[in-house]
């Protein structure tokens, strides 16, 4: 699951220490479509995207008890390309991990 503050907003620049803006509402369900290219072929992705506490709240609906939740930081050997991911991954939370 793709953290939601990866699809809220974006760097203000392509400087390190460039502002990361949440553009429009972080709360709430919201549509998000982004257009990717790499190796020469064009992805979009289109979809929906909710506030971190909207996932939890339908785990606990559907009966599942989290035990903890943690946001591991990405490290530079995380071997992630070029990019928003990237970069974003150095400063933010970009995924949310489960276990059984």
């Amino acid at each position: 699951m793709t953290h939601p503050l990866n699809d809220a907003g974006g760097f203000d620049g392509s400087e390190p220490d460039a502002p990361f803006t949440i553009h429009g509402l972080y709360l709430g369900r919201r549509p998000h479509e982004e257009t990717f290219d790499r190796d020469g072929l064009r992805m979009t992705f289109r979809g929906w995207s909710y506030a971190l506490e909207e996932y939890t709240e339908a785990l606990e609906a559907a009966g599942f008890l989290i035990e903890r939740l943690r946001e591991p930081a990405a490290t530079a050997a995380g071997g992630r390309g070029a990019g928003k991911l990237s970069t974003l991954a150095a400063r933010a939370h970009v995924s949310a991990h489960t276990r059984r």
